[in-house]
This record gives structure tokens, sequence and C-alpha cells, in this order.
């Protein structure tokens, strides 16, 4: 699909006015991605998500001379994790018939496959409503199916209810994997285990590009461009696993410093009108993208494509905990100034003053946002228009009494159409008279007041709502 000049030019333009700070060809940032999947609809098919990935995921940190040539991701796999990255490429040496070590060829990268598994279930414990899929596949060792299954049993018996199953549906629902390990079998199962044939799902019934010898650039970008086109164009029907990594001759970093920007700006100016994006109108499936040194900017413009398929906000967020951060700058985040009690804005420091626990009212479809450390203190509008953090006559929050709690107590929450990279965009509403959380007069550094104002949608008013 080719859109029109013009149109390229103003989403070119609008890209560079909401991210002024962005650099494409960054290194890995710092993302705060735990959660992503989670506010996405159950009835989202795997087909129909796009995934950022890593090749060869656990090479970071190898060492000697030959590094340039091994080492294809610059963090370890819970960065990996946490900043949102849900396909990982891991190659399974067998050991003396009994153990799998993680290897790149010839290259044992210092990792066990027990503990690659036990990172993966400690993140799904604190985040069941992700999924991660892994391909897994042999590698430097040429022992028969029979043994690479008995090895691999061995290693998930131990732990099997993080497993997903394949119920004879190649394409489930993310609410079908959630809180799950989905393997993607890029080996043959074996009649002795006949558990592994109902193991994940099979690598090879997707569409796939992994032409890691064209170490033409140009030919290289061409081909991951062709199958997000053939992805798009088929409107996300069969998933597709999309490598953007080459190797031979050159660095490892230096083939994804070429790559990795020119498919970041791909995905959102070949198929995402500026217009489109904003209202959530797009069919754009990027399908899964699996990079070398993948980038902040890449990971995040992968993510952002589900947004399209993001839940009701309706309750999403009651009984749960977050950080109500300003879209200005994410480190500066709503706080409970505990000597005044006043709320405001400040910079993180993890403390339970600045998370807050949301209560959704049903009766008002409104939300009743507590401070964590203290659920009697919660955001109230006081008659000057100051928030506070004002403690309820009631005692300690519960369900029971929220409908009796004055309007100025509440808060509605509408999800903004706003192309940013660090999550989700919300405006925050005070039921008592329509105004809206507002930082006065824009002043974040070092710390700003919080109050409520009329509506004037500049970015002062728009927050981003991160789950714990």
């Amino acid at each position: 699909m080719i859109k029109k000049a013009s149109i390229l030019l103003i989403l070119f333009l609008s890209i560079t006015f909401l991210f002024p700070n962005t650099t494409v060809n960054a290194d890995y940032i710092v993302s705060k991605n735990q959660n992503w999947m989670s506010y996405l609809k159950d009835s989202t098919k795997f087909s129909q998500l796009s995934i950022p990935g890593t090749h060869d995921t656990m090479t970071a940190g190898y060492g000697g001379i030959v590094r340039p040539y091994v080492e294809t991701q610059s963090r370890g796999l819970m960065t990996q994790l946490n900043a949102g990255v849900r396909f990982i490429d891991i190659r399974a040496r067998v050991v003396e018939g009994k153990s799998f070590s993680i290897h790149h060829g010839a290259y044992y990268l210092g990792v066990m496959f027990g503990d690659v598994l036990n990172i993966l279930q400690d993140f799904l414990r604190k985040n069941p409503g992700e999924v991660i899929f892994m391909r897994l596949k042999q590698e430097y060792s040429s022992e028969s199916d029979e043994v690479f299954n008995k090895v691999l049993s061995s290693y998930l018996k131990k732990s099997y209810p993080f497993y997903y199953n394949y119920s004879y549906n190649s394409n489930p629902t993310l609410g079908n994997m959630r809180g799950k390990i989905v393997i993607l079998r890029n080996f043959k199962t074996t009649s002795s285990y006949t558990n592994n044939n109902k193991l994940g799902l099979n690598y090879t019934d997707y569409k796939i590009q992994d032409n890691y010898q064209e170490t033409n650039t140009n030919k290289k970008i061409s081909l991951v461009k062709s199958l997000i086109t053939y992805n798009n164009d088929n409107k996300g029907e069969l998933a597709t696993i999309n490598y953007l990594s080459t190797s031979g001759g050159a660095a490892n970093k230096t083939y994804a410093d070429k790559i990795n920007p020119v498919i970041a700006d791909f995905i959102i100016s070949a198929y995402v009108t500026i217009e489109d994006f904003l209202t959530f109108k797009y069919t754009t499936n990027a399908g899964i993208l699996v990079a070398d040194y993948i980038s902040g900017d890449l990971l995040n413009r992968i993510i952002r494509l589900n947004d399209k398929y993001l839940s009701d906000m309706k309750d999403f967020y009651d009984n749960k905990h977050i950080y109500i951060r300003s879209i200005m700058n994410p480190e500066k985040i709503v706080d409970w100034s505990e000597y005044n009690n006043k709320a405001i804005i400040y910079q993180n420091k993890n403390g339970y003053n600045q998370k807050w626990l949301l209560k959704y009212d049903k009766t008002t479809d409104s939300y009743v946002i507590a401070s964590a450390k203290n659920n009697n203190r919660m955001l109230k509008q006081e008659y000057n228009n100051v928030v506070v953090t004002h403690a309820s006559s009631k005692g300690e929050l519960i369900y029971s009494y929220l409908a009796g709690l004055p309007s100025e107590f509440k808060w509605k929450i509408e999800r903004l159409p706003n192309l940013n990279l660090n999550g989700i965009v919300v405006k925050i509403t005070n039921l008592a008279n329509g105004r809206v959380l507002d930082i006065v007069a824009s002043t974040i550094d070092p710390s700003g007041d919080l109050c409520t104002y009329v509506d004037t949608n500049n970015n002062n008013q728009k927050f981003i709502l991160s789950i714990e």
C-alpha cells in the first residue's frame, strides 16, 4: 500500500513534533513495557499481534575477540522482557543427553536452559497478563529427536503449568495464552513424548523470513519490508516471523545500526497515516519482528501498533497499583507530598507515596485514586481547584462505600489517541465539575503543583498510567 507523498510528509513532521528528543537509532533505552499485553483484548489472535523479538536472545555480554560477531544483544533477558520483548530466540545444545546449554553456533553463552526458564517464570509470576513466545531449536549438537525431546521433557515436568499446550489451533487468542510460555517448536517431536506434540506451537506453521546470509543491507531491508507488506495485505490472518538480523563480514551491531532505524520508520510511515494512528483506525500488523540490538524506538513502535486492540477502559484499572506519569517527562510522576498532603509532580523515586490504587465505581463510571501507602489518602479536588490527598472520614478505602464518596473524590479516565512511545495516554477528569487534572503552569522541574483546570488539550493535562 503506497501513501501519497503529502501524507508521508505530514506523518514525518508529526512524528518529529511529537518526539523531538527521540533518536530512532538510539541504543536500547530503559523502557517500561512490562505489561503491555495485559492492556489488550483477550480476543486478539496470535496472528493479529505485532511483537518485538530478539535474535539469539542470550548473547549479551559475550566477551573475547569474537564478541562483535557472537553478541547480538546489549541487554540481558529480564531487561529485555521488562522493556517489552515478547519473542525470544533460544538455541540449545544437548549436553551428555541430560541438559541444554545455550549456544550461538559453536559458542557457549554461559547460560543453561534452566536459567532461561527461571527468568521467564519469574517474569510471568509478576506479570500474569503477558505471553512469551520462545523459539527453541537444537544448536551445535546433532542428537536425535528422541534425545532432544527427552531432555526437554525433563525440564518441563518441573513447571508444566507455565507452558501453553496446543489445542489444534495454530492461531490461539491472547486470552488463551496469558501467563504462559509458548514454545515455538523448531524441532521434531517423537511418539515416545506425545505430550510434546501438544506443546506450544509448531514454528514452521508460520510464514518466516530469516535470510541471515543476505549481507547487502538494502536487500535485507527489502526482504523485511516485503513480509511486513504481506502481513498487512493479509490483515494478519497468518502469523509471520520476520528477522532483521544478518551476519557475515561486518560486526552484528554494524548491520543492526543500518537496518533497525529504517524498519522503525517503515512500520509507522509506510502504512499508518497520522490521522489513522491517532484514531486507532488502521489495520497494520507488523507480525513478529526479530532484531539484533533492538533499539527502544523500534521496540516501542512495534508495541504501539497493538493499540487498536486495547481493552475497554471502563474498569480496566480496577484494584490495580499504578504510576501516573506526565507525558512531558515520564520520569515525573504524581506524588503524595506527605508533609502538606498535596498532590504534586515529582521525580520518580519508586516510593509508595508515588504509587496509586485505583478503585472503580460502576455507579458513576469513575475511579477513586488512593495512595498505595495509605488507602485512606485519596486524590481530591478542593474548592479552589487544588488537588490534594484527602483523608475520608470513613477510614480505609473499601468498595462498600465508593458510591457514597463525594464527587470531588472521583475521576473519569479517558484514553487519548496519542502517538507516544512511552505508553497509553489518558486524560483524568474530576467528576464534580468536569475540570481535568493539570500541572500548574507546566512546571515539573524540580517539582510541580497539581490542580484541575478547563480542558485545553495541552500536554500538561495528559498522563501515562503504568501498572506496577
